[in-house]
């Protein structure tokens, strides 16, 4: 088994501690818009849009 080295997206998002945001979501949000979504994947995807440049399309 080969060690793969950790993308620079993984070593950021190591770093961050989002528990307090995500408790705030889910504190602001929980009994709004459908259930299940995950407060932390949120995160870190807008997260990881800005590290990797995505753009969110206007529509």
């Amino acid at each position: 088994m080969e060690y793969q080295q950790e993308t620079k997206l993984e070593m950021i998002l190591s770093q961050i501690n989002v528990s307090k945001i995500a408790s705030s979501m889910r504190k602001c949000f929980g009994t709004k818009g459908p259930k299940g979504n995950d407060p932390f994947s949120f995160i870190y995807a807008l997260i990881a849009m800005q590290v990797e440049k995505y753009k969110l399309l206007n529509t």
